[in-house]
């Protein structure tokens, strides 16, 4: 166990980056000494000669062994990851039928609440609680509504922030989302990634709202976040897919957009936008996985 762990953390430090470098090193001068024997003409012994095939096997052995555990850093970066978001996305979905359990227990005691206002011929008062009651259970209600938990969950946790924020937030769906052709998880990354801009967005602006549309034709899957903030500025409309690009000066920003543009076409879809002083409309369109 104690050796799998200790494989572990050297292929996520920095151990096969510097492992890289000796070994490439090591090439060069290898090479740069081959050269030299060549354009010198320089006769070597038997023994130099075994020696230099030697080290040219060895060299290509370790070049091997360097690209393979390129390969490997890279799947295990992935796959860290695929295990964030699914951890994340369990979470919100715990969350979810955390709520949905408290708010059926309590659907009872708000009819009962109701029914006695009726009968005191309170009307007025009966119809304000329902009022509040109904925007209770929107809430939930609104993202219960894709055949996918992990999309109802991280919906229902955006908007529960949003609600918090005071930003009207939307869910307006004709789609189960049945047939995906990409990975739920890189979905729920990449439609967080676009809420969370629509919001920083749309607190900018004086009417907070958010609309996220999920919709189907014959052939793809139409997903829409739609914000009412300011736009995007002109000067910068033609940068925002560029890796690194980014108004804010955190780390970690600037990879979010052109990294879900690119899953996106891996899975042979494509993500727009359109933008003006009314707002910013994001639209993935993904085709369907044919049965």
């Amino acid at each position: 166990m104690n050796k799998e762990k200790k494989i572990q953390q050297f292929l996520s430090s920095n151990g096969v980056l510097f492992y890289t470098i000796i070994v490439f090193s090591f090439g060069a001068v290898l090479l740069g000494g081959i050269i030299y024997i060549f354009f010198i003409r320089k006769q070597i012994n038997l023994d130099m000669q075994i020696t230099l095939i030697v080290a040219v096997v060895i060299e290509i052995i370790a070049l091997s062994l360097c690209f393979a555990l390129i390969r490997i850093r890279t799947v295990l970066r992935n796959l860290e990851k695929k295990n964030q978001l699914i951890l994340s996305s369990n979470v919100q979905t715990n969350d979810l039928n955390d709520k949905m359990r408290t708010q059926r227990h309590d659907f009872l005691n708000h009819l009962q609440v109701i029914h006695g206002l009726l009968e005191l011929n309170q009307y007025d008062e009966a119809k304000s609680y329902m009022e509040k009651t109904y925007d209770e259970v929107q809430i939930i209600s609104n993202v219960l509504k894709t055949s996918l938990p992990a999309v109802n969950a991280l919906l229902q946790v955006k908007g529960n922030f949003c609600h918090e924020k005071n930003i009207i937030f939307k869910v307006l769906t004709t789609s189960k989302l049945n047939h995906l052709s990409l990975d739920v998880w890189d979905l729920c990354a990449i439609l967080g990634n676009l809420i969370d801009n629509a919001i920083n967005a749309a607190e900018q602006s004086e009417k907070k709202k958010i609309v996220v549309f999920i919709k189907e034709d014959l052939h793809n899957h139409i997903i829409k976040v739609k914000d009412s903030g300011k736009g995007i500025p002109p000067t910068i409309v033609d940068k925002i897919f560029t890796m690194g690009f980014s108004t804010k000066h955190d780390d970690g920003h600037g990879i979010g957009l052109p990294t879900s543009k690119q899953t996106i076409e891996n899975a042979n879809g494509s993500l727009i936008f359109e933008t003006s002083t009314k707002g910013t409309i994001f639209t993935i369109r993904l085709p369907k996985m044919t049965v």
